[in-house]
């Protein structure tokens, strides 16, 4: 991603969005290793969160009007991010259809 811009709000913009997505991707994978349903579940709610938050800061840095030179990419990445929140949702309700 093209560099963010060097103030407080960019950093803090950039720090929360490496938090967010690391997350979804650790409890993405964390998912796979569960030890029963219950657990699968679990990790994967916590990865939708941490998508949903992940698409909220990008969501975020696309409103600032200063950002416009990274507008393009910011909203490819929300894109990205945002369809990946929603293939989480779907094994959700995929795996709790298969538990009725």
């Amino acid at each position: 991603m093209r560099k963010y811009p060097n103030t407080s709000t960019g950093r803090n913009v950039v720090f929360q969005l490496t938090k967010s997505a690391s997350s979804t991707g650790a409890n993405f994978r964390a998912a796979f290793r569960a030890r029963s349903d219950k657990e699968y579940l679990a990790k994967l709610g916590i990865a939708e969160e941490e998508g949903d938050e992940t698409c909220y800061w990008l969501d975020l840095a696309r409103s600032y009007k200063k950002w416009e030179p990274i507008h393009k990419e910011v909203n490819q990445l929300y894109q990205e991010a945002d369809q990946l929140t929603a293939i989480i949702v779907s094994m959700m309700k995929r795996k709790k259809e298969s538990l009725k």
